[in-house]
């Protein structure tokens, strides 16, 4: 039994289709529609369609980019209404979003790119290798876009979740 098959003993193939129909009918009612769900080695998040975002699932660096490292959708009321929506700045909305395996990515509605979660070999695209978003004050205006140079934006985003 490999590791992963230890960890989830319990579930089905099925499992992740009946958690996700749970989700989405747990959203709130004020939402009419999910545009996207995204689902990446430990979270989860959905695209709404007022261009927000929600994120769930496991949190340790930060992946649900909501300023620390608690795991959201555990518990019992911590979604629909009570699920925060993810910060990507003032005025900003995202028109699509990227999950890999502890690291999210949100293409704004300016065309520009932000990333966050787990960052050791710069996977989210800042010149750096500081995890975003497990700490207050590292998401929303705080967090930087990625630069793709001068006059460039970008037109999708695409995240993977493997390392060799």
């Amino acid at each position: 039994m490999t590791s992963l098959s230890k960890r989830h003993s319990g579930l089905t193939p099925l499992t992740p289709i009946l958690f996700l129909l749970t989700i989405v009918l747990s959203l709130p009612n004020a939402f009419t529609a999910v545009s996207t769900i995204t689902a990446g080695g430990y979270h989860t998040c959905a695209l709404l369609d007022d261009n927000t975002v929600k994120c769930w699932g496991g949190n340790q660096y930060g992946s649900l980019g909501l300023g620390d490292t608690s795991a959201r959708g555990v518990g019992p009321n911590e979604m629909s209404d009570n699920l925060p929506v993810v910060s990507l700045g003032s005025g900003r909305t995202a028109k699509a979003i990227a999950i890999g395996l502890y690291q999210t990515c949100a293409l704004l509605d300016d065309n520009t790119v932000k990333c966050w979660g787990y960052n050791w070999d710069g996977e989210l695209g800042l010149g750096d290798t500081y995890t975003r978003g497990d700490d207050a004050g590292e998401v929303g205006d705080n967090l930087p876009a990625v630069s793709l140079g001068s006059g460039r934006t970008a037109k999708a985003v695409i995240a993977g979740d493997c390392r060799f």
